[in-house]
């Protein structure tokens, strides 16, 4: 008897250790993250950089950006409780959807999503459970109504498929489901991945953009972790991890994080361990990596499965084109927003010897824009 259980549990661990060896037969492995960081902008060459500021009009100064999305040449921005539209050269359009109880109004704007196949931006509303859809010119189409708790902490979300909504949710005391899975038609909702950490009466996001899209190729980032995921409808698969010196950290180590905050990512990159990206961003060549708790980001180049590390140079002569406030993706433009009073901060820095076409045109706008201004919009097109 002694003996066959031994068996079954030899066979057990083979299992599991082949089903672990395919988990990461294609791990792909980037490399350069622990070289000398470069300054945010040194030698990275751009075919295309465009400025946009957003026109400021009464019905459309923005107190801050929870989202910015763009398609069809429309910029969207998400501003608390208000869904706004400008086109590609900063024009304010229109405001999208009301505030209400009404059919086909909403309470809160928990978060937004564009559905490209449908050429339609929807509104989630968490408190009504309810996911609100627009034309992209503003005009409202129709409201579907979810079982309770569907959009739970949701903080962004994402169209996985032509019927499936990913979530990447808020960790809220000992709720602390990272991502989940709702079917769109149905309503039925399903967690896809559980962290360790929770909060103390504080609703933490676990990043800010955690998921990009590329080549219909689902790119997720997890908390802590030095690696890229991509999910089925059940469980999330690792794809890519960075090779790194610096420590990560132990799903027991997370588990003793009964306080997750903002002060968290400084606490443990203080321990030496690596806290983690906090949001990406691909294009076709790249993928931009924003870190938490550091004031840098680590660009991959996917051709060479190699990236660099670039700091912020807050302080000092600025010689270069930064990459300022990446958050989304055009095509293949990366696209970034700051504030204003970072704009001019910045453009006080730059050197009269520095010139070239793409710092001048950052020079030129930075002077001219006032602090109460609506801030601009970035686009870089990186050279291939």
């Amino acid at each position: 008897m002694k003996i066959r259980i031994i068996l079954l549990i030899f066979i057990g661990l083979c299992l599991s250790c082949s089903e672990g060896d395919r988990l990461y037969e294609n791990l792909k492995v980037v490399i350069g993250y622990d070289e000398e960081p470069l300054v945010n902008g040194q030698n990275i060459e751009v075919d295309s950089f465009r400025i946009v500021p957003l026109e400021t009009t009464s019905g459309s100064v923005l107190s801050r950006i929870d989202r910015l999305l763009v398609s069809d040449s429309l910029i969207f921005i998400h501003d608390n409780d208000r869904l706004l539209c400008f086109d590609y050269s900063g024009k304010f359009l229109y405001p999208i959807g009301v505030k209400g109880r009404g059919a086909g109004e909403y309470l809160r704007i928990s978060t937004i999503f564009i559905n490209p196949f449908l050429h339609t931006i929807n509104i989630v509303d968490e408190v009504l459970d309810k996911v609100l859809t627009y034309r992209l010119d503003g005009t409202y189409l129709y409201m579907k109504k979810y079982p309770s708790r569907s959009f739970y902490m949701a903080h962004t979300a994402y169209l996985a498929d032509n019927d499936k909504l990913l979530c990447n949710n808020y960790i809220y005391n000992n709720f602390n489901q990272t991502y989940s899975m709702i079917n769109i038609e149905t309503g039925i909702s399903q967690f896809l991945c559980r962290s360790s950490l929770h909060t103390k009466n504080t609703a933490m996001p676990t990043g800010q953009e955690t998921v990009a899209f590329n080549n219909d190729t689902i790119k997720m980032l997890l908390p802590f972790d030095n690696k890229l995921y991509t999910c089925t409808d059940s469980s999330l698969i690792p794809i890519i991890s960075i090779r790194m010196d610096k420590k990560i950290l132990s799903e027991k180590r997370l588990n003793a994080e009964t306080d997750f905050s903002i002060m968290t990512y400084f606490n443990v990159s203080e321990e030496g361990y690596f806290a983690g990206f906090k949001s990406i961003c691909e294009t076709r060549d790249y993928i931009l990596l924003n870190e938490a708790g550091e004031n840098q980001y680590f660009l991959v180049d996917k051709r060479k499965n190699a990236g660099r590390r670039y700091f912020y140079n807050d302080a000092g002569e600025q010689k270069y084109l930064p990459l300022l406030g990446i958050c989304t993706t055009d095509g293949d433009y990366l696209v970034g927003t700051v504030p204003n009073f970072v704009l001019k901060n910045f453009v006080k820095q730059i050197p009269e010897s520095v010139s070239g076409q793409e710092l001048n045109k950052l020079r030129e706008v930075g002077f001219a824009i006032q602090e109460e201004d609506n801030p601009c919009i970035f686009f870089y097109k990186l050279r291939s």
